[in-house]
C-alpha cells in the first residue's frame, strides 16, 4: 500500500473534538473488532503485542486529534516490532499487507457500530479518510521492521553484533538500534561512551567483554553499572566520559562526546584532569553544537560590539557577559574580576544602553549569552 496526495492538516476540529464524545466502550469495540480481523477468532492465544500495538494506536490517533502523521510517528516503534515479529515468523511482505487490508475492512464495517451517531455526514467522511491514512503510514513502519528483520536474519550472529556496533557508533535511528539489539541478545541497559585524547584506552577496558567498541582503540561504550573515573582513566591519555543513556540514545551521546573530545584536542578548553565528564562542558558544547545558529545569533545580537575598536569591544562585551552568566551585582561582580567597582559600573551602564530591551526578554538573553559565549574568547584574544 502507499500513501498517496494526503493533506498535511490535521481533520478538522469538529471531528477531533469527537474524542471528547465518544465513549470508551465504542473505542474498545473498534479496537476488538480490528483486532479479531486480523488475528483470527482462536482463543489458544492471545497476542498482546497485537492487543499493545492496536491501544497504542488508537491512544495515539485521540491525542494527535485525528493526524494520521503525527499519531504514526508516535507509534511507529510497535509497529515495527509486529514486522519484525512476521519476519521471525516466515511471513513475507505479501501476507503482512493482507493482515492490514484485513484491519482496514474491520475498521470500515465497524466504524458506524462503534460510534453510533457520535460522528455524521462529512465529519463520519474526514475521520474514515483520516483512519485509512493512518493504517497505510502504520503498515509502511510494520513493512520497515519487516524488511530490517530479513536483512538480520541473512547475518551470522557475530556479523549481526558488527553491524550493530557500526550502527551505534554512526547515526542510526533508536528503533534500528533496539532492533539489532534484540537480535544479538544485548539487554537495553544504559552506557557512557568514553573517547580517548592523545593515546589508547586502558587495555583492560577495551578487552571486556561487555564494552561495546569497533576498530578504534580511543572510543568505546562502556556499561554504566560499572563504568567510573577509575575504570576508564588512561596513564597515557585524557579520557572523555560521555552522557549515561540507553542503548536506544547510544550514537547521539557518542557523538557529542566526540564534540566534547575535539573541544579538548583543539585547546578550545583547558582542562588538566585525566578524566573530563562531559557534564562539565554543556555551555561550550552548546556553542560548538551548530556553528551555523552561532554566526546566526552573533550577527543578530553583536553588531554593536563589533563596530568598535578591539580592547573596548573585548572589555565591554567580556564585563557583560561575566554579568550575565553570574548574575551578581555589579560591585560584587567587581571585587570577582577585580576590578574597579566604577569601571564596571560604567561598562554595564553602557552595554544596558545598547541591549535595553533584549536583556529584558529571556529568549533573547540567551541568545546573548551563546553569541558572546563563542565570540569573546576571541575578542579577548585579539585585544591582548
Amino acid at each position: 500500500m502507499s500513501v498517496v496526495g494526503l493533506d498535511e492538516r490535521p481533520i478538522p476540529g469538529r471531528v477531533a473534538h469527537a474524542r471528547w464524545t465518544v465513549p470508551a466502550e465504542s473505542l474498545a469495540l473498534l479496537r476488538d473488532r480490528v483486532e479479531l480481523a486480523v488475528a483470527g477468532t482462536s482463543d489458544d492465544v492471545s497476542d498482546q503485542l497485537l492487543v499493545s500495538a492496536l491501544h497504542e494506536a488508537v491512544q495515539a490517533f485521540l491525542q494527535h486529534d485525528g493526524d494520521p502523521r503525527g499519531a504514526a510517528r508516535q507509534v511507529a516503534p510497535w509497529f515495527e516490532r509486529i514486522g519484525e515479529r512476521q519476519a521471525r515468523l516466515g511471513e513475507e511482505l505479501p501476507a503482512l499487507i493482507q493482515h492490514f487490508q484485513k484491519a482496514r475492512q474491520a475498521t470500515q464495517r465497524g466504524l458506524r457500530d462503534a460510534l453510533g451517531v457520535a460522528l455524521v455526514g462529512e465529519s463520519l467522511v474526514q475521520l474514515r479518510q483520516s483512519l485509512m491514512a493512518y493504517l497505510d503510514l502504520l503498515l509502511q513502519h510494520a513493512a520497515r521492521g519487516m524488511e530490517r528483520a530479513h536483512k538480520t536474519q541473512q547475518m551470522s550472529l557475530s556479523a549481526c553484533r558488527d553491524h550493530l556496533i557500526d550502527a551505534l557508533f554512526d547515526h542510526t535511528d533508536e528503533s534500528s538500534l533496539n532492533y539489532l539489539a534484540r537480535s544479538v541478545g544485548l539487554a537495553d541497559d544504559a552506557y557512557v561512551p568514553v573517547i580517548a585524547i592523545g593515546g589508547p584506552l586502558p587495555a583492560a577496558l577495551l578487552n571486556h567483554p561487555d564494552v561495546l567498541r569497533r576498530g578504534s582503540d580511543t572510543e568505546a561504550a562502556v556499561p554504566a553499572s560499572w563504568c567510573d573515573e577509575a575504570a576508564v582513566a588512561s596513564k597515557n591519555a585524557q579520557v572523555v566520559m560521555g552522557p549515561k543513556v540507553r542503548l536506544g540514545a547510544l550514537n547521539e551521546a557518542i557523538g557529542l562526546t566526540r564534540c566534547a573530545a575535539r573541544l579538548l584536542s583543539g585547546r578550545t578548553v583547558i582542562d588538566s584532569r585525566s578524566v573530563v565528564p562531559c557534564s562539565d562542558l554543556l555551555a561550550l558544547l552548546l556553542v560548538d553544537a551548530n556553528p551555523v545558529l552561532v554566526d546566526l545569533l552573533a550577527t543578530k545580537h553583536l553588531g554593536p560590539l563589533e563596530a568598535m575598536g578591539e580592547s573596548r569591544r573585548a572589555k565591554l562585551g567580556g564585563t557583560l557577559l561575566d554579568w550575565l552568566e553570574r548574575g551578581l551585582p555589579a560591585n560584587q561582580l567587581a571585587r570577582e574580576l577585580q576590578l574597579p567597582t566604577q569601571t564596571v559600573h560604567s561598562r554595564l551602564k553602557t552595554c544596558r544602553s545598547i541591549y535595553e530591551g533584549v536583556l529584558d526578554d529571556p529568549v533573547q538573553r540567551l541568545e546573548l549569552v551563546i553569541a558572546l559565549r563563542a565570540k569573546v574568547p576571541g575578542w579577548r584574544s585579539a585585544a591582548a
